[in-house]
């Protein structure tokens, strides 16, 4: 420290001497000046530091005379002033504007008395040395009438407040089982159990269990207990436990410091323990008195103001506010001061309150969190909430519960990561929320950003290539700063777009843009019981979250704000979920909310290894659900109703528009599962309230493309992983549109499905019957996707198209795509249709095909039951069986495809009219393939119908063929050449053939077979 008198400070003096006028110095002033050094010289003509550094001023409080040539100015900074900091002080006459004196101080921290923490209280004086520097200021008391020594008083009361501690209490005792010595699980060794006792008055603490050995028995075990400090020290007790088989007694040690004694267990065995503690002191028995006579109060304004208590007791309340409002407590009346304000607080006679922790956890009632229906404690009250956070932060359980009949609390909860990691919060049955929850690493969470660390930097300041874009306070993680920040986590604070402070004293480094940053994940979340809300469920960068039930209403009369529900939001970076029940009952919609993609959206990027049990849509006005991410599993997703609402919004992360114009801005989806994989149970679609009302409403189930890793969440550039989404059922009973729809979004999907079930389309479905899209669009769509399906099976398809790849999805429409689709199907049953179920124009493997009726309805019997084009290479289709009680005009089968195969057929009473419907089979442009098997019959012999049709093929080889009962067997349509017929029978019918022998490389065995 440096102090000297300025030369103003002496000008002044001698000015004031010559003139014979009296020297008033009156002010005290505080200041913080950066970078200055206590130890250097203080220069004499330094002034007064700048107003913005200046952080208090005070009065003079006392002076004092030491001689006639030197005087003291004193003043007391109280623990009612600050909070600030200083390291320089200067004496100041403000009569004269003159600073007299200056003191260079190594760094102080004033702190105040707040939420139950002491503030410190400081002393600071100046000497002045001048000549006659007594007579010019007219200072003539002595210092000693106020700056006393108070030794031998505080000695004296360091006494006075033992011996009435003794007085009250016995010489030596101790409150429950502190002090209490008791064997561990290990052999010979003991443990001295934490807590609180006193030693001849004084009182001791044992802040954790005190372990020890003995080699032999028996043994007495003593508390050494002294008192002692120093003038500039705190004085306190301090004592050690010593073990002897000889009696101890007090005693003085060299330094005349009292030793007291007392033996608090003797010890006569590995097992055999005496305890000989006194634990029945004035606590104990007030306790006993005001539990038997004042064990409640009405509240905890009225336990604060409880006279009589003293550490170690416990008081009940009625109620937080008032009796009976739910907050009624058991609180442990302690000196200890790690309190929030709110469920723990300062009380009358410097003790403190805190919940009795042999409760299960807290509720939030004890933080005077009410459901009133109408508080946001959260915006309103933040303190309080803040308060329960840390108690969360803490480990603590926190039950949000009923209080009576009322049970919504219409407060928000945004939970961010610099106050919640590892808590557990339950929820009574019947609680509700009307307002939002998020549970978010921050309200601008940043991912892999890119900083900077100058070299040294003494206040720990990060540089930011680009802006960061964080606006709050938050925990992050760094990774290749080469500094101690590397895989730790620490608080960040942003101070302006391209800049922020960490806390990390020590930082040291000279990292340039190397450095990446992360918002810290919050870990281990535990939601007990349901969870219901009226607004949104949200999170955001959350590693472990377990929650039992989460319930979405709907409801302006119960929101916070008047709107709709905002469903789940599972959002970016959230990973290691297991939600077990999840129910959203309807959603805003997009026009509300830009942000409202869907009822339930576990999307962003990022995504690991989410589980949930079952997802229940009832409706919602947007899409039903999103389902992103790697390794997701959810045993049963159910959606009622979707697309209700207004679609506005491009939907991120997801393919964007389709070759025909679909756009995520203007369709809404039952369930969009997009660069996902993983595995879902069962998946239902019911559009059950109709299609009034829902224009936007486009497709149940979209598998848009599978799972692509991010190299960087702040980059566009991903890795197709080519890893699937595996389904066990899907169920669509009300398709409005597209039931299933196969990677239509230029992107390539490959997932897996047991069996695909649809329901009967009703007639009123205009757009999936009658409109002409149905002929590029399938019930089942089938885009760029190398699917593989068990079993699809349609009630009545109608005049729909079941299983349809439009063959604008080809690398030559879009070549980013590289490679053909493909579809392997194990069986299809259709069980009764009047169009075209199927039309294949993709390389395909499927299995067995039943259509147990055919309907003829308007002009669709025109349309092949099967239609395979000539972009299908390589393929293999059938068996198919197709079977009518009647005879009816319906083709069945038009077949394009190159070197592939079908068959076998069966049919039966489908015959074609060969005038106008060519023929049951329709062999056309197909060339280095084969029919293998096929029986083409009726029960009474057709007028019109046709057996089978070729018609520009090549190479084709037809095997045991038999056409019967029909106008015509075969039919020639020209442009054929090198077929190849084996045991091939035209029989029973009024024509056989009329194809030309020359078209026939091979006839063996055949009859009736060319003319």
């Amino acid at each position: 420290m440096s102090q000297v008198v300025t030369n103003a400070g002496e000008a002044l003096f001698a000015q004031k001497a010559q003139a014979n006028e009296q020297l008033d110095i009156d002010t005290f002033i505080f200041a913080y000046v950066p970078g200055q050094d206590s130890q250097a010289p203080v220069d004499r003509s330094e002034g007064l530091p700048p107003t913005a550094q200046q952080v208090h001023t005070q009065p003079v409080q006392q002076v004092g005379r030491i001689n006639n040539n030197t005087v003291v100015y004193s003043t007391v900074l109280n623990s009612l002033t600050g909070p600030f900091e200083f390291n320089w002080v200067g004496l100041y006459s403000s009569v004269n504007n003159t600073l007299v004196a200056i003191s260079h101080v190594k760094s102080v921290n004033k702190t105040i008395t707040e939420l139950g923490n002491a503030g410190n209280t400081l002393n600071r004086n100046f000497a002045i040395e001048y000549s006659g520097i007594s007579d010019i200021t007219g200072i003539t008391v002595a210092p000693e009438t106020w700056q006393l020594d108070f030794s031998a008083r505080l000695a004296g009361m360091d006494a006075l407040t033992q011996n009435l501690a003794m007085d009250m209490n016995g010489r030596d005792w101790f409150i429950g089982d502190g002090f209490k010595v008791e064997p561990t699980a290990n052999d010979d060794e003991f443990r001295v159990i934490a807590g609180v006792g006193y030693v001849h008055g004084m009182r001791l603490e044992l802040e954790q269990d005190y372990v020890f050995s003995v080699q032999s028995y028996p043994q007495n075990v003593y508390v050494d207990a002294l008192f002692e400090g120093d003038v500039s020290s705190q004085w306190k007790p301090q004592y050690k436990f010593t073990l002897s088989n000889a009696q101890q007694e007090d005693y003085m040690n060299e330094n005349g410091v009292n030793h007291y004694v007392f033996k608090i267990s003797v010890l006569s065995g590995a097992d055999a323990v005496e305890d000989l503690r006194n634990n029945n002191g004035l606590a104990a028995k007030l306790e006993d008195y005001i539990l038997k006579n004042r064990s409640e109060v009405d509240n905890t304004e009225s336990l604060k103001e409880l006279f009589g208590l003293v550490a170690g007791m416990k008081v009940s309340t009625k109620g937080y506010y008032e009796p009976l409002d739910g907050g009624n407590t058991t609180y442990e009346i302690s000196t200890n001061s790690d309190i929030d304000g709110y469920s723990s607080f300062e009380i009358i006679g410097g003790l403190y309150a805190h919940p009795y922790r042999k409760q299960n956890g807290l509720t939030s009632t004890q933080f005077g969190v009410m459901p009133d229906g109408v508080t946001n404690w959260e915006a309103d009250q933040g303190l309080r909430m803040k308060a329960l956070y840390a108690a969360l932060n803490k480990g603590v359980e926190v039950k949000f519960v009923r209080v009576g009949e009322k049970y919504l609390y219409n407060t928000g909860m945004n939970i961010y990561n610099n106050y919640a990691q590892k808590w557990t919060m339950s929820f009574d049955e019947g609680v509700e929320f009307g307002n939002i929850f998020h549970i978010i690493s921050s309200g601008s969470a940043i991912f892999d950003r890119r900083v900077s660390i100058p070299i040294n930097s003494p206040d720990q300041t990060l540089t930011f290539p680009e802006p960061h874009g964080m606006i709050t306070p938050r925990m992050c993680t760094f990774v290749d700063t080469g500094t101690i920040l590397d895989k730790g986590s620490y608080l960040v604070t942003p101070t302006d777009s391209r800049h922020a402070t960490v806390d990390a004293p020590g930082l040291l480094g000279n990292n340039i843009n190397t450095g990446r940053i992360s918002d810290t994940p919050i870990k281990n979340v535990i939601l007990k019981g349901t969870y219901t809300t009226y607004d949104r469920f949200g999170c955001i960068n959350v590693d472990g979250l377990t929650y039992d039930r989460v319930h979405c209403k709907s409801d302006p009369t119960k929101h916070a704000t008047g709107g709709y529900g905002g469903g789940v939001h599972i959002f970016t970076m959230c990973k290691n979920f297991n939600g077990r029940d999840t129910i959203i009952d309807d959603t805003q919609s997009q026009a509300q909310s830009a942000n409202q993609h869907a009822a339930f959206a576990c999307d962003g990027i990022g995504l690991e290894n989410n589980k949930f049990g079952r997802v229940w849509v009832k409706d919602s006005r947007c899409n039903g659900a999103i389902i992103q991410g790697e390794g997701c599993s959810v045993d049963t997703l159910i959606v009622d109703a979707y697309g209700r609402g207004v679609m506005s919004s491009v939907i991120p992360f997801v393919g964007q528009s389709d070759l025909q114009g679909g756009s995520s801005a203007n369709i809404a989806h039952g369930v969009w599962l997009s660069r996902s994989c993983g595995k879902i149970g069962y998946i239902r679609v019911n559009q059950k309230y109709g299609f009034d009302g829902r224009g936007y409403a486009h497709k149940d189930v979209v598998f848009d493309r599978d799972f692509l890793r991010w190299d960087s969440p702040n980059q566009s550039s991903f890795l197709d992983e080519e890893l699937a989404m595996s389904v066990g059922h899907i169920e669509c009973l009300n398709p409005q549109y597209v039931a299933v729809d196969l990677g239509t979004y230029k992107g390539w999907c490959s997932p897996s499905i047991g069996k695909i079930s649809l329901g009967i389309i009703p007639d009123e479905n205009e757009i999936i019957l009658s409109d002409a899209s149905r002929l590029d669009k399938g019930l089942i769509n089938i885009g760029y996707t190398r699917a593989k399906i068990g079993k699809v099976k349609c009630k009545n398809a109608k005049q729909s198209s079941v299983i349809l790849h439009n063959p604008l999805y080809t690398p030559a429409n879009t070549p980013a795509m590289l490679k053909e689709p493909s579809l392997t199907l194990g069986s299809f049953e259709c069980g009764d249709h009047s169009a075209s179920p199927i039309s294949i124009h993709c390389k395909h493997d499927i299995g067995n095909v039943v259509f147990d009726k055919v309907t003829i309805k308007g002009s669709y019997y025109l349309e092949p039951s099967v239609l395979i084009g000539t972009r299908a290479i390589c393929s293999d289709f059938g068996p198919i069986h197709a079977k009518s009680e009647v005879a009816v005009n319906k083709k069945l089968l038009e077949y394009g495809a190159q070197h592939s195969m079908v068959g076998p057929i069966d049919s039966h009473n489908i015959t074609a009219n060969k005038s106008t419907n060519d023929a049951t089979i329709h062999i056309k442009n197909s060339k280095y393939s084969k029919l293998r098997v096929a029986k083409v019959n009726a029960d009474s012999l057709s007028a019109n119908g046709g057996g089978i049709k070729y018609t520009g093929t090549y190479n084709f080889t037809t095997e045991n063929l038999l056409v019967d009962k029909m106008a015509q067997g075969v039919i020639d349509g020209g442009g054929n050449g090198r077929m190849i017929a084996i045991g091939c029978v035209s029989l029973g019918n009024s024509t056989a053939s009329d194809l030309p022998k020359s078209v026939l490389v091979g006839d063996v065995g055949n009859y009736q077979w060319s003319v």
